[in-house]
């Protein structure tokens, strides 16, 4: 299943995306999809605050499975324990729609990666 229009536009503009998945006990997983090479550029402070910008467009991809310890998620040390489960480089968003059906991930559970407990 393709990757829902409005997620495909932020991750083409920079933007990452995330899910929480289960964990192993104590601990708490996550699908993470950061963009490479693309950054959202700031004209202003209202621009800042509405997310709003000029884009550069990303150039691949990084999709990621980590745990974290739990006790350590909500610290500056937020990697201690960080434990990744796979990882995969790739060009596309149909690469990265290919990466999370390998790994049994629906592309319409992601979200914009600031609405998750990502860190």
């Amino acid at each position: 299943m393709p990757i829902l229009e409005p997620l495909r536009r932020q991750l083409e503009e920079g933007r990452a995306l995330a899910l929480e998945e289960p964990a192993s006990p104590g601990r708490r997983g996550f699908i993470i999809v950061r963009p490479l090479g693309g950054h959202l550029i700031m004209r202003d402070s209202l621009s800042a605050a509405r997310s709003t910008g000029h884009i550069d467009r990303a150039t691949g991809f990084l999709v990621q499975r980590v745990e974290y310890d739990a006790a350590w998620l909500d610290t500056n040390d937020y990697d201690q324990g960080m434990i990744t489960r796979a990882r995969s480089d790739v060009a596309t968003v149909e690469q990265v729609e290919s990466v999370l059906e390998e790994w049994g991930i629906a592309p319409e559970d992601l979200r914009p990666y600031h609405q998750t407990d990502a860190p």
